[in-house]
């Protein structure tokens, strides 16, 4: 994430031994207003001018930010202050945090746009889109897993790979959800032959409609002698259910350029399409 790019670097290497300490010290059988005491210190000092409590408190961030988020997002809301508004964001951002709202808006995309579309060529445009959007804009700095609160949408987002890293996996398994979604993370820009490798995505379901797109492949760079490197392939997708699935490959990266020399793109990745298309707006009209 752009914003924490020089806060990232300087709590890794500053505050490494701070956030060891307060992982081992954390208590996690603490009540309910003693952490939000302890969630709302840490976000105090998160947005404060001193720049090594800014840091360590950065760093716990990072190992507990999951159960700090929904405190983070109700400050973002409660305060005036666009400069605080904005920190904020850039922590979430960073985190990746998803709302219940947003899952359950992507929910209703998908579904509107399933039972919209004459063909499931027309549903396989506009969901890959839809979901190469809410991939950009939501990049967790680990492999996350979101549930809604009524247990209705189920999506994991693989990890994306940073400069001569390969994206993670994504497998969202979940029986009863009606939406089971799986993201394979993203290839880093790729300056080896086994770097910029994209993730594989896997999503199943027996209860909804399952959906898997495999993570896109790194562009390619230049290796340490100075080759040009091609673009990684896209990640495999793969998606199960006896209702409906949608398994979309992901695209290859794009192939390094110099003085007029261009290096290969990477390959689209596997999929078998979409499964089931004769039985998904029936059942779309039963969930009604």
């Amino acid at each position: 994430m752009q914003g924490l790019t020089g806060l990232k670097a300087t709590a890794l290497i500053c505050g490494l031994m701070v956030a060891a300490l307060f992982v081992v010290a954390e208590n996690k059988g603490a009540n309910t207003a003693s952490f939000q005491s302890e969630a709302q210190n840490l976000i105090k000092n998160l947005l404060g001018d001193d720049v090594k409590t800014s840091n360590e408190a950065f760093v716990l961030l990072k190992n507990k930010g999951i159960t700090v988020e929904p405190i983070l997002a109700k400050t973002m809301s409660e305060t005036e202050d666009p400069d605080k508004q904005q920190k904020i964001k850039n922590i979430l951002d960073y985190l990746g945090y998803i709302s219940d709202k947003e899952l359950n808006q992507l929910k209703l995309e998908i579904f509107n746009v399933i039972n919209q579309s004459k063909t499931p060529e027309d549903a396989t445009m506009l969901i890959k889109r839809i979901l190469n959007t809410f991939h950009d804009n939501h990049h967790p700095f680990a492999t996350r897993t979101y549930r809604s609160q009524d247990g209705k949408v189920l999506i994991v987002i693989g990890r994306n790979g940073e400069t001569g890293e390969n994206g993670q996996d994504a497998q969202a398994i979940d029986m009863k959800s009606q939406l089971v979604i799986a993201l394979g993370g993203m290839g880093g820009v790729r300056i080896s032959n086994e770097s910029g490798r994209s993730g594989r995505a896997d999503a199943y379901t027996e209860q909804g409609i399952a959906i898997a797109l495999g993570g896109r492949g790194g562009n390619g760079a230049t290796d340490g002698s100075g080759a040009l490197m091609g673009g990684a392939g896209g990640g495999q997708g793969n998606a199960e259910s006896p209702i409906a699935s949608f398994s979309f490959g992901g695209e290859g990266g794009k192939g390094a350029s110099s003085g007029g020399v261009v290096a290969g793109n990477g390959g689209k990745g596997g999929g078998k399409g979409v499964q089931g298309w004769e039985n998904v707006n029936d059942w779309l009209k039963k969930i009604k």
